[in-house]
């Protein structure tokens, strides 16, 4: 798992969270995300690595 980056709103500390399954049939799925602490920031994704990969991902400059 990479290493998430500070938030690029607030550059504030992250965390992966995790909601409840949701059933769909007989398989479960899971929505991860990654939240930042101090201003709420929020990037949602089915995969956990997805998530992290999302929150990681900033803009050229």
């Amino acid at each position: 798992m990479a290493e998430l980056k500070p938030c690029p709103f607030c550059g504030g500390r992250a965390r992966v969270i995790q909601s409840d399954p949701l059933e769909k049939g007989k398989k479960e799925f899971y929505v991860f995300g990654v939240y930042c602490t101090d201003c709420g920031g929020l990037m949602r994704k089915c995969a956990e690595e997805d998530a992290v990969k999302a929150w990681n991902r900033r803009a050229e400059k």
